[in-house]
C-alpha cells in the first residue's frame, strides 16, 4: 500500500498527467517494540507475583506496570505525531505535540537524496532518508520503502526544476544540472 502510494507520487504509474495528490508517510513503528515488550512483560509478571511479597510487592508491580505503559504511551505519541508529507512543491516534516516543529524542502531546491539502511532497516523496509537541498539537510527517519522514495524525490525534484529526469538509487543532482553518482560508504 505505502509502495504504491510513493510510486504513484514519483510519476511511475500510468497516469503521467494526472494532478498529484499529497502523501503522508508514518515512519516505521520500530521504536515502540521495547515498550510493548516491556509492557507484556509486565502484564506476565503481576499475575505471577501479586500474592508473592504482601505490600512492597504489589507497589513495586503496579510502579512497572504504570512506567511500562507511560513508555508506550509517550512512544506512542512521538510516533503517531511524526509525519513526513511529500506535494507537489515540497517535502514536509512534522514533529511533536507541545513542542511543534515543521521542516520543509520545496522539491525544486532539492540537489540531492541519500538513503542510510542498518541491517534490521533493511530487514523491515525501511531507513533514513537524507534530503539536501543546497547546504540544509531534512532527515526522514525510518521512512518504509526508502530507495523507492529516493527515486520518486528525485523525479519529482526534476520536474518540479524542469530538468530531464535523471532519478536513480545514489543519484545527486549538482547545482549545475547534471547527475553523478554516490556511494553511502558502506
Amino acid at each position: 500500500m505505502c509502495a504504491r502510494r510513493i510510486a504513484r507520487l514519483g510519476g511511475m504509474d500510468d497516469v503521467e498527467d494526472a494532478p498529484r495528490a499529497p502523501v503522508r508517510l508514518r515512519p516505521r513503528a520500530a521504536r515502540l517494540f521495547w515498550p510493548v515488550a516491556l509492557v507484556w512483560a509486565a502484564a506476565w509478571l503481576v499475575p505471577q507475583h501479586w500474592n508473592a511479597d504482601g505490600g512492597a510487592g504489589r507497589s513495586a508491580l503496579v510502579a512497572l506496570v504504570g512506567f511500562a505503559v507511560l513508555l508506550l504511551a509517550v512512544s506512542w505519541l512521538r510516533w503517531w505525531t511524526t509525519v513526513c508529507t511529500v506535494d507537489a512543491w515540497a517535502v514536509t516534516l512534522r514533529r511533536g505535540v507541545l513542542r511543534r516543529s515543521e521542516q520543509a524542502v520545496p522539491l525544486a531546491a532539492i540537489t540531492g537524496v541519500t538513503v542510510h539502511r542498518g541491517v534490521l532497516q533493511r530487514f523491515w523496509g525501511s531507513g533514513h532518508v537524507d534530503v539536501r537541498a543546497g547546504a540544509t539537510t531534512l532527515r526522514l527517519p525510518r521512512m518504509p520503502a526508502p530507495t523507492l522514495l529516493q527515486t520518486a524525490l528525485l523525479a519529482g525534484a526534476a520536474r518540479a526544476a524542469g530538468r530531464p529526469l535523471l532519478a536513480g538509487p545514489g543519484a545527486v543532482v549538482t547545482e549545475s544540472g547534471e547527475r553523478t553518482e554516490e556511494r553511502n560508504g558502506r
